[in-house]
This record gives C-alpha cells, structure tokens and sequence, in this order.
C-alpha cells in the first residue's frame, strides 16, 4: 500500500520546490550576468592599461628621440665638440627629466666613440647596427635577470661636422615607466616577468616564472606566488583570479614588447576585493529574500489546501456509501463549503449527489434488466434456440441423471452442407434467413422433451434425453434427414440444403459433456467426408483415425524437414511412335520406421491441410529440378506433369511460386503440365478459370486426371485451357471385358480428339490394351506394360537401357511388331 502524504505538504511541497528552482536559476542568471560583465570590464581594462602602457612609451620615446636631435645638432652636428656634448649630458642627468641612464656615441664600425657611463653592452651595439642598417630610429626592450631590470633603448643616425656617420644612443630604466603608470592606476599593480616558452602557451606553465622589476609594493610577490604553478601562460593572458589573506586580485598578462619572443611580460594585478564583497552580499540578500517568500506562500498554502483536503477527506468517506447502495444515508450527509463563495469541491459534491441519484436509478434498471439478460444468455437472439451455455447446462444436469436411471443420454452435432456458398452468393442476411427456417424445421422434427440448441454458425445440437436404445436416436437423425429434403423458399430464392449428422450416446455419467460433443463431432465429420446428408456414428475408431491423421500431419512436417519424400517418374510414351513424350511425377515417401509409405494412405488424409500445400510446392521444385537434370543429360522435348491438389490450385502463392522456378531452373514453362482433377476444376468455376488463363499465359500446359470419374460439365471443359485428358485406369483395365467401360473409352477419345486435345490412357498393362488404344488413335499411354514408376535415384542409368534417341525401346518394337502382324492379317 502506497504511503498517504496530506494534499496541503504536497501542495507546499510542489510550491517550495518550484519556488527554489525559480530562485536558483535567477541566481545562477544573476551570478553568470555578474561574472560576464566582471570580465568584460576585466577585459576593457587590460586593454585601456594596455594602451596607457603604449602612450607612456611613446611619449617617453618622443621626448628622448627630440631631446637627442637637439644635442646633436648643438654638439656634434656643427662642430663635434663631444666635451660640450658630454656636460651637456651629464646636465639632463642631473635634472632627471627623461630619466635616462646612459648615453653612447658609436662609429660604423661598432667603435665606441662616446660613453657617459659603463662600456656598451651586446644590446647597444645591436640596435646600432640597425640604425646603420635602416638609416632610421631604431628602439628596443631587454631585461637583465641577474640585476632585475628592464631597460628602453632609442638609438638615431647623426652625421657628424666631420662627415662621419654615428649612431647617437639612450637607454632608460623601464622601472620609472612603471611609477608614471602606477600615478594613472591606483588600483593596479605593476610588474615586468619573465616566462620561458615551452612549446606552446598551452603547455608552459609558470613554475618557471621569475619577476625581473615590480612597482613598489610588498604584496606583488606573496599574491605572484600564491598563484597556482599549473597555471598555463595561455590562461594567464586571458585573466586568471587568485586569492591573498580575505583579498581577491584579477591577473592578466600582455607582452612587453610586441612580437617579442624573449618571454618578457607585463602582469597587472587589479584588487577586485571589493567586488567579491559586493557579489557575496548580492546572494545573500537573494537567499534570505527567498526564504521570506517561502515561509509567506508555505503559510497561505497551507492555509487555504487545509480547508480542502478536510472537505475531500470527509467526501471520501461518503462516497463509499453509494457502493454500498445506501443512497438515502449519502443524500443525508452534510457538506460543509465557504459561504461566500463556491469552487471546485462544492461542485464536485453535487456531481457526486447527482451520481448518488443516478446509481440508485440505474441500481433499479440494472436488476431489471440482469432477469432478462440471464434469459438472453441462455438463448440465441437469432432462432430463439437455446445457445451453447444452454446446452451446457442442460447436457451437465441430464448427465447427472444417469446414475439414477437405466435410460441413456444422446446427441446429435449438426452441421448444414455449403452453408458458406449461401452467405458468399446471397449475402449474410440471406444466410439468417436460412438459419431461422433449419431451426423451425429441428424444432417441428424432435419430442418436445428434446432439447434443440444453435451451437454456433450453422452449427446445431440436439439432446435426446431418456433414449432406451440406439435405434430411437436413428430414427431422429432420419427424421431430422427427410426434414431438410424439401427446398427452403426464402423470397424469391429456393434453396436446397442438406445437413450432416454425427451422433454419440452417453450410458453413464462417467463422460463429460465435453467429451460427448467432441464424440459427436468428430461423428459428424466423418458423415461429411462420406459426402454429406447423412449421419454417422461415434465408434472408438473414429478417435483413433482423428489421432492417426494428427500423428501423419506431424510425420510429414518432419518429412519434409528431413527429406524422406522422393519422386517416382512414369514414362508416357506415345504410341505411334514409341517417342518418349514425357514424364508424371509421383510422390513416394520412405519412412524411416514404416519404410514405404502409399500415397493412398496420406495424401487423402493430408489433402486439405497446410501441410499438403508445403508439400505441394516442394513437389513442384523438384520435379522442376529433375527436369533440367533430363535436359543437360540429353533427353530434352520431353515433358514433365504434376499433380496439384484443389487446395494447391486455388493457393494465392501458386503462379508466382511456378514463374519463379521455371525461370530460377531455366526450364521452359511449356514442358511443364499441370494435372488437376475433375474435383478441382469445379470448385470455384471462376476462379479456376481466372488462375488457368494466367498461367496459360505464361506458357504452362494443363491435363485433367482421372477423367470419368468427376461430374465436370462438357461446357466448362470447352471453357478451360485444357491440352490432354488422361483416361483414368478403372476404364482401361476393364474395357476389354466391359462394354460399357470399352464404350466410355471410344467416346472419350473421339470427343477429346474433336476439341483438339490429347488422349492419354493411364494404367495400360497388356498389349491387347494398347492395340485396341492404337485401333481407337488413342495418342499417349502410362502403364506398367512399358515401366513401373522409375525412382529418381536410378534414373539416369534406366534410361540409359530403355531409350534411344528420344525413343522408348520397348515401344518402338511393340509397335513393329503390331505392324508386321497387321501385315501378315
């Protein structure tokens, strides 16, 4: 059971967390919208420090490059004189203006001509050479690490009164740069360091680092230090943040001199202390404003969802009254609402007081109606018959009866033949109809102790209680025969409709009702496949055949799997000639445990089930096979015909399945023949004629087996696409002897050869047989007097002993000798 939480913590719940996501995600807004402008303003001035950098420079620059051409134009210019130039030096030294520490004079050879202090260093002289080289100003920044320092050199060409080319040079300490810097920045500090590239910014960190000159304050170096040494240089020129004692400082670096690879940066360090206090305070103040707002709306939540969940609870505790049908105890029950004012709950409550009115109206209807619908399920709607619940309960009650009582129990199962055909060309209202006058005529044809029931479709059973002797319930089923003999009149319509009967007898109660319908059942299927309008009795064996087809439908599902099936081909041979015309493929099935098993004793069980059409198809392929086998070994111009089934013919797969391998074997579709039986070819007029033209079409022939034996029309067959008809053996092997079989042969052969189709005779087995056939211009024969069925295993070498040239041996001297005695008559 789930745990119980009050609506008023779940409201309060749901409020408060939406309350802190709302509040949090401001927050974050505000803090990341804070951050975002801290670094840009970050960024704005590193860029404005940047550019006062570069001013301060220029303007020192400036100054030096105009003080320098004005002493040389005074001193060395007009009349060399490097004594007046010297104290004028030593003079702008002592005034401390420019703030430069050194003057040189060198020659173009790199001799220096004049010093005002220590000897020129590698750096003076290479910015000499550039001034040599350019004919220019020339200025460069260099540090020196063992002193600290970092220092600006301005150098310019000066022709001399003497015509001699030098190069007048300054240099100034860039520490007094930082001071001026540091008068515009008060809240930045200032220093010069050096940081040796490693590869890429990416990986040179600032373990390395060292300060070569700084503005005069003692936190640069704690606050440089407390600096992470993982940091990277490329971080660092971005702006990193860092801490010291409860101050917060921003770090950036940018290069001293631009496009310098030596390493030498300039680092500002901005105090953003007071702006960490400022951020700090700000999310405070949001917090504790938040948490103001959430103690409020608990409050009025609270509050207002109290009175309602009390009000639900109390409703909740009503309703249950209305399932216990006490509507009048419900209608008493107060509901307590504002009185001002009406919201959801109030009409939840009168919904709920309607729902009690029309529970207890539909309680009323409701028990009104369950008598009549108990009738309504024991009966059908359709013929007023009582219906399989009926049935059930009836057959159960006599049953019981039997142990009390000498008398038996029968029944019989009822099914109407081609009922189907009914619906399919009348329509389902027609086929009502139908049901309603087959049990008018059941009721009119039983006792009225009898009990008639509509066991579903065209399904009927009736129970004969009280039976003294088999011979009563015989006398019912004939009854109930000579009742459906008469058509049934439906409007316009007659119909004559017969109904199969099985029947079953009960002599105790040790059978169930089940077991007596299932018996009677399977009775009234084996009267079906006795063809119908009869009746049948349930015996033992009937279970006992039902077992054995289900036992030979698994058998040959696993035949098929593992290949026990094979083909047997019979030659037909034609007989003017002896050519061999062709073959018929005959199914052979070698069980692994009953050896050869007869086609007569599975197809017919087999015929109409799934399991036929699977092993149709695989009769099919084969038989396609071994056809092209016979044309790559020589034998070609021959044929090969294939029984099909009815439920084959009519399969939706059958065309595409034939195309697909006549194509995949390569085998012409003209040398296959197709065998269908009078049984199929009347089954569905139409259709079969639709599915013959398609395939007709694609160049397969047709024969009709067992012709005689059917009840197919002389006008269908001028309908069908047929090119041979096969005379079935029952009239061949007893025409010799019967009249009338000899007449059924001589009229069938004339009316066929008249059509334009071929004549074969099946089963011919002496040589009287084939003389009268020859006599009559009957075309081809099949039999035993040429060859029993050939195994497809020894084929091959069979036909190696028994054709020549396309000719059937033993044929060819058959008919040589018929000639010679012809002759000879």
């Amino acid at each position: 059971m789930r745990k119980f939480i009050s609506l008023p913590w779940k409201a309060i719940t749901l409020t408060l967390g939406a309350m802190l996501v709302i509040t949090l995600t401001l927050t974050i807004f505000s803090v990341l919208q804070l951050q975002e402008e801290f670094d840009q303003r970050q960024q704005e001035k590193k860029s404005a420090a940047k550019l006062i950098y570069s001013y301060l420079q220029k303007i020192s620059n400036d100054k030096r490059i105009l003080w320098l051409t004005t002493l040389s134009s005074q001193h060395l210019v007009k009349n060399n004189d490097y004594r007046a130039f010297d104290q004028a030096v030593q003079h702008q030294f002592d005034l401390d203006e420019l703030r430069i520490d050194s003057v040189w004079v060198l020659d173009e050879q790199g001799q220096q001509v004049y010093a005002s202090s220590a000897e020129a260093n590698g750096e003076v002289r290479q910015v000499a050479r550039q001034v040599f080289e350019q004919q220019s100003v020339a200025e460069l920044i260099y540090c020196e690490q063992e002193k600290s320092n970092c220092y600006h050199i301005v150098a310019m060409p000066v022709m001399t009164s003497a015509n001699e080319m030098t190069a007048l040079i300054s240099r100034a300490n860039l520490s007094d740069l930082l001071f001026t810097f540091l008068a515009l920045n008060e809240n930045t500090r200032l220093a010069i360091v050096n940081v040796p590239l490693v590869n890429s910014e990416q990986h040179t960190n600032l373990k390395a680092m060292s300060i070569l000159t700084r503005s005069n304050d003692d936190k640069i170096v704690p606050i440089i230090e407390s600096l992470a040494q993982e940091l990277t240089l490329s971080a660092l020129k971005k702006s990193v943040s860092t801490e010291f004692g409860e101050e917060h400082f921003s770090i950036s670096l940018f290069e001293l001199q631009p496009g310098s690879k030596d390493g030498n940066y300039v680092m500002l360090i901005d105090d953003i202390t007071q702006y960490r206090q400022t951020n700090e305070a700000f999310q405070r103040a949001i917090v504790i404003i938040a948490t103001i707002i959430f103690v409020l709306i608990a409050v009025v939540v609270f509050v207002l969802t109290r009175r309602s969940s009390q009000r639900l609870l109390k409703l909740a505790a009503d309703l249950p009254l209305l399932a216990e049908k006490r509507f009048d105890e419900f209608r008493r029950r107060k509901f307590s609402g504002f009185r001002l004012t009406s919201d959801e709950l109030d009409i939840l409550h009168s919904s709920a007081s309607d729902l009690a009115d029309q529970l207890e109206e539909l309680h009323f209807k409701i028990e009104q109606n369950t008598r009549e619908l108990e009738n309504i399920a024991m009966y059908d709607l359709l013929t007023g018959l009582p219906n399989r619940n009926m049935l059930n309960f009836q057959l159960k009650k006599n049953l019981a009866t039997l142990s009390r009582s000498q008398d038996y129990v029968a029944l019989l199962f009822l099914d109407l033949d081609d009922f189907k055909k009914v619906n399919d060309s009348h329509g389902h209202n027609m086929g009502d109809f139908l049901l309603e006058e087959a049990a008018r005529r059941l009721r009119m044809s039983i006792r009225d102790t009898d009990i008639a029931c509509r066991f579903g479709g065209d399904e009927f059973v009736i129970v004969l209680p009280q039976v003294q002797k088999w011979e009563d319930v015989e006398r019912v089923a004939d009854k109930l025969l000579q009742a459906f003999k008469q058509p049934i009149q439906i409007e316009d319509h007659r119909f004559y409709v017969s109904t199969s009967i099985g029947g079953a007898l009960a002599k105790d109660n040790s059978i169930t009702a089940e077991d007596l319908i299932r018996n009677a059942d399977m009775a009234m299927y084996e009267a079906k496949d006795n063809g119908g309008n009869c009746y049948q009795i349930y015996d033992a064996g009937m279970y006992q055949r039902v077992a054995h087809k289900v036992l030979l439908e698994t058998e040959v599902r696993e035949a098929i799997v593992q290949g026990q099936f094979s083909l047997s081909l019979q030659p037909q041979v034609e007989i003017n000639s002896g050519r061999l015309f062709g073959f018929e493929a005959l199914l052979r099935w070698n069980h692994p445990k009953r050896g050869l098993v007869s086609p007569d004793e599975f197809i017919p069980v087999l015929e109409n089930s799934k399991h036929m059409i699977e092993l149709g198809y695989w009769v099919i392929r084969h038989s396609i096979e071994l056809l092209k086998q016979l044309n790559e070994a020589g034998y070609t111009g021959i044929s090969i015909a294939i029984n099909l089934s009815a439920g084959q013919f009519v399969d939706p797969g059958l065309y595409r399945f034939l195309v697909e391998q006549a194509e995949a074997f390569g085998v012409d579709a003209g040398a296959i023949e197709l065998e269908l039986t009078e049984r199929t070819l009347v089954e569905d007029i139409d259709k079969t004629l639709e599915t013959m033209h398609k395939l007709r079409d694609r160049g397969f022939s047709f024969s009709i087996d067992d012709f005689g034996t059917g009840y197919s029309s002389l006008s269908y067959l001028k309908k069908m696409p047929v090119d041979c008809i096969k005379i079935d053996k029952c009239f061949v092997s007893g025409m010799l002897d019967n009249q009338a079989d000899m007449q059924i042969v001589m009229s069938t052969i004339a009316m066929v050869r008249n059509l334009g189709m071929k004549v074969i005779a099946e089963g011919v087995e002496n040589r009287a047989q084939l003389r009268f056939l020859k006599s009559e211009q009957c075309d081809l024969v099949q039999g035993y007097l040429f060859s029993r069925p050939i195994c497809e295993t020894v084929l091959m070498e069979e036909l190696k002993t028994k054709v020549s040239r396309g000719v059937w041996l033993e044929a060819a001297e058959m008919s040589k000798q018929h000639l010679l005695e012809s002759g000879h008559n």
